[in-house]
């Protein structure tokens, strides 16, 4: 069965940051399916689509649709710092990692990276980062997580949690960030070797305090200064020996959305109305999907609910009970 059209998309959708975050997308979908694909069926369409050097996965691996969700993450990453990695592997948590301090064994990407010619003749570094959602993105700061957040125009979170993690939240993880990689290398018997790093570290982070923090890009601009020193400073550096966190931001005008998209969302918000939905709910799951094939069918497109039902009989895509019991729901009964 050739999936590669409908993981294809799915990849592009994840990808695509006026559709909403990848987080939210992927809790959609997983709550839909927990169908296992071939990873070359999602992973052969990400490195066509979006240019990532020489990123590789196991032979034969499967996986399912939450890893829409991490390749936004990782490709974050590698727009920023691709220049410096010389190769990847998604683990699609089919081989645990042998990483110094390392907690989690199955690490969702390893890296090789370039080093600085500063640091001797070691030209190579292997690391590992694991991609976090919600607030266990702002944590772990020196085992190597990786986070995404998505802010609107005016600087506000599109929430994945309860709370909204705000410009000013940012602040204080760079604040926590540099005292865990202190303390860490204290521990490790490495505080004289980084030294000047680390002081260095210390002025950037300082640098939120001389600046109008009420602009929230002015808080992303610290922020990947930052990062960007403790890529090419500590990440990169041979003789680091964990593996530092980072967050990742983007800016998404949603006031550009298609007359569709925006009816759909209009629609979509009116009915679910102002309440916060636990997808790990049978019972708001059932709301949220009857809320979410209404809208589209009214709005966007008429035949889903067809499509969904052929997905689901001839295309071998395991869809969720409830969601295929909501979808003969409005197919006997119809939209209202």
């Amino acid at each position: 069965m050739n999936h590669r059209p409908l993981t294809g998309s799915l990849v592009r959708l994840g990808l695509d940051h006026r559709s909403g975050t990848p987080q939210h997308k992927t809790a959609i979908l997983h709550s839909m399916t927990n169908h296992r694909f071939s990873a070359d069926d999602f992973l052969d369409p990400f490195i066509i689509d979006f240019p990532v050097g020489n990123f590789t996965w196991p032979l034969g691996a499967l996986t399912d649709v939450r890893i829409t969700k991490e390749l936004p993450v990782y490709y974050a990453l590698y727009q920023r710092y691709g220049s410096t990695i010389e190769s990847t592997i998604a683990t699609l948590d089919s081989q645990p990692g042998n990483f110094p301090h390392q907690i989690q064994s199955n690490q969702d990407f390893w890296l090789k990276l370039k080093t600085a010619v500063t640091f001797g003749n070691v030209k190579f570094r292997d690391t590992y980062h694991d991609e976090k959602s919600g607030i266990d993105m702002l944590k772990r700061s020196t085992r190597g997580s990786i986070g995404l957040l998505t802010y609107d125009s005016a600087g506000n979170n599109i929430q994945v949690t309860n709370k909204p993690i705000s410009p000013l939240d940012l602040i204080q993880y760079n604040k926590d960030r540099y005292e865990s990689i202190k303390n860490a290398l204290k521990i490790d018997g490495l505080i004289d070797t980084f030294k000047r790093p680390l002081e260095n570290h210390q002025e950037l982070v300082d640098g939120f305090k001389g600046i109008d923090q009420s602009i929230p890009q002015n808080i992303f601009d610290v922020h990947d200064r930052v990062q960007e020193y403790l890529w090419d400073n500590f990440q990169r550096h041979p003789k680091y020996n964990r593996s530092v966190s980072f967050v990742f931001t983007t800016t998404v005008d949603y006031s550009q959305a298609k007359d569709k998209q925006q009816a759909f969302e209009a629609h979509f918000g009116s009915l679910l109305q102002d309440k916060i939905y636990n997808l790990d709910s049978i019972a708001d799951r059932k709301i949220v999907f009857n809320a979410m094939l209404t809208a589209y069918t009214k709005e966007v497109d008429p035949q889903i609910l067809k499509k969904l039902k052929h997905y689901q009989q001839t295309a071998g895509i395991g869809l969720s009970s409830h969601f295929i019991q909501t979808i003969e729901r409005l197919i006997n009964h119809g939209i209202t």
